[in-house]
């Protein structure tokens, strides 16, 4: 069964990569490389919204007032959109806090990219990842079916299984790639906390 991160990069990662290589102006291979970076964080920071507090209704406030399930059906559109917009995301400062800059940083190091670069690309990307799983939970999947997806060993602690979704797609994408994580797994660190 694929990982709730592997199933976000498999669903999207087909049509945002190109859209992404040429918004960015970068290769390839690092604009295939952005969702499956950006991906864990935005999960980890659900997560940490769940553990804080609010609990499922931090999360489904969160889905219904930043989330746009209608941008899934035009994608060319809603990458336009969300560059225009980079920078200006509330949805990345609720999610991320004060690791959003470290997650700039995180995807500058990893991918090559330029700063400019990685803002944007966390901008656009970020909004993408969160509508996916607020379609995921207007599906049958529901804001618990969604919860308990984030939890995937049941054991109430998400730390272990985003972090396990993270490792597994580098590991399967970088088998015998040294230091590829970078900044990623101690921002990833950092987020739940």
């Amino acid at each position: 069964m694929a990982t709730l991160v592997e199933e976000v990069v498999e669903e999207l990662n087909p049509q945002v990569a190109p859209l992404l290589e040429q918004r960015l102006s970068v290769d390839g291979t690092k604009a295939s490389q952005v969702l499956p970076l950006v991906t864990p964080l935005v999960v980890s920071g659900m997560k940490k919204l769940m553990q804080g507090g609010g609990g499922l209704g931090a999360l489904t406030s969160l889905l219904d007032s930043e989330a746009d399930e209608t941008e899934l059906d035009d994608l060319p559109a809603a990458v336009e959109r969300r560059s225009q917009a980079a920078g200006s995301s509330s949805l990345l400062d609720s999610l991320l806090g004060s690791a959003n800059e470290p997650a700039i940083d995180a995807l500058k190091t990893n991918l090559g990219l330029e700063r400019d670069q990685a803002s944007q690309a966390l901008s656009i990307v970020g909004p993408l990842v969160l509508s996916f799983l607020s379609k995921k939970r207007s599906g049958s999947e529901g804001t618990n079916g969604l919860a308990s997806l984030l939890d995937r060993d049941g054991d109430g602690d998400l730390l272990d299984d985003v972090g396990g979704m993270l490792l597994n797609h580098i590991s399967s994408k970088h088998t015998g790639s040294q230091g590829s994580t970078g900044g990623i797994g101690g921002l990833l660190g950092s987020l739940l906390k």
